[in-house]
C-alpha cells in the first residue's frame, strides 16, 4: 500500500513560484438571449483565464483585439463565441434589444436576499490519489466562504461567496457564474486549479460545485480530481427598514413620576357617576342659610 503524501509538502514548493501579473487586457463579455438583447460586463479575467474557465481552448486568446466574448442563449441552449465585427449596439439589436447598452461588473440577475445564510460543504467525490489534498481544500472553502448575517452587494456580486484576490470570476450565463483559483496556471505551470460553478436558484438558495484538479509532480502518477457540492441557504430574511412620515412615527414611551401618572379610567354604575359641575347664573345661586342666634 502506497503511503499518501501530505499536500503541504507538495504545495510549499509550488508557492515559491512567483505568479507574474499578466499584462493582458480584461475580457469584455456579452450575455445575450435571443429576443431580449444583451447585458455587457467587463470581467476581471484575461483571455487566457477566460479560456481556462470556460474550457474553450484558445478561442478567446486567438481572437482579434477588441473582440467581445459572447454567451448566447438561443432556444434554451447556451454557446460561446468571439464577436469581432459587431459593436455593442449592433450586437444588442441582433439579439432583439433596443441598442442602448451599459457595461456592468456582472450581468444583473436574481438578487439574493439580505439576512442570515448558512453554507453547507457536502462530502467530496473523487478518485483515489497519492496526494492527501482533500482536508486542505475543504478547510480553504470554509475559510473563503461567508456564513452568518450577510448583506449582498447590489447588484449581486458572486465574489462574496468566495472572496479571495486570487479568484477570477466570470458571469458565464444569467444567474450562473464561474470562478477559477489557480496555483501555477498563470505562470504556465498547471500544478493545481479549482473551478467553482455557481447558480443562483432563487433569492434564498444558491447551489455551487467546486471541481479541483491537483497535478502530482511524480512520474507515472495520475492527477487527483475532486468534486465538492456546496449549498448556500437563507434561513432568515432581514426585515426591511421602515421610513415613517412625521405623523406616523410610533410614540415614544414616557416614564412618569408616581404622582404624575395619568389616572386610570373608572367604569361607574349609572347612579354612581359623579355629577357634572354646573355653572349657575347669579340669581339662581342657592341662598346661604342664616345662622341661628
Amino acid at each position: 500500500m502506497r503511503k499518501k503524501i501530505p499536500f503541504a509538502k507538495l504545495l510549499f514548493p509550488i508557492l515559491f513560484i512567483c505568479l507574474q501579473a499578466s499584462g493582458q487586457e480584461k475580457v469584455l463579455m456579452a450575455n445575450c438571449q435571443m429576443g431580449q438583447g444583451c447585458h455587457f460586463q467587463l470581467t476581471n479575467t484575461t483571455p487566457s483565464e477566460a479560456d481556462l474557465v470556460l474550457g474553450t481552448g484558445n478561442m478567446v486568446q486567438n481572437a482579434p483585439p477588441g473582440s467581445i466574448l459572447v454567451s448566447a442563449r438561443v432556444n434554451g441552449k447556451t454557446s460561446f463565441y468571439m464577436e469581432s465585427e459587431k459593436n455593442r449596439t449592433q450586437l444588442d439589436q441582433f439579439y432583439g434589444g433596443d441598442g442602448f447598452t451599459q457595461i456592468y461588473l456582472f450581468a444583473p440577475g436574481i438578487q439574493p436576499a439580505d439576512g442570515k445564510w448558512t453554507i453547507q460543504v457536502n462530502d467530496a467525490e473523487g478518485s483515489a490519489c497519492i496526494v492527501d489534498a482533500l482536508p486542505m481544500i475543504q478547510k480553504s472553502l470554509k475559510g473563503y466562504s461567508q456564513s452568518g448575517a450577510i448583506a449582498f452587494r447590489k447588484p449581486f456580486n458572486p465574489r462574496q461567496l468566495l472572496d479571495n484576490p486570487n479568484v477570477k470570476w466570470l458571469g458565464n450565463d444569467l444567474n450562473q457564474y464561474t470562478a477559477i483559483l489557480d496555483f501555477g496556471v498563470s505562470a504556465g505551470k498547471d500544478f493545481m486549479k479549482m473551478i467553482y460553478n455557481v447558480k443562483v436558484i432563487n433569492d434564498e438558495r444558491i447551489e455551487a460545485v467546486m471541481n479541483v484538479r491537483v497535478r502530482v509532480p511524480i512520474p507515472g502518477e495520475k492527477d487527483c480530481t475532486y468534486r465538492i457540492p456546496i449549498t448556500y441557504q437563507c434561513t432568515a430574511r432581514r426585515k426591511p427598514k421602515v421610513d415613517y412620515l412625521p405623523d406616523d412615527k410610533p410614540k415614544a414611551k414616557v416614564d412618569y413620576l408616581p404622582d404624575d401618572k395619568p389616572k386610570a379610567k373608572v367604569d361607574y354604575l349609572p347612579e354612581d357617576k359623579p355629577k357634572a359641575k354646573v355653572e349657575l347664573l347669579p340669581d339662581h345661586e342657592p341662598k346661604k342659610q342664616d345662622k341661628k342666634p
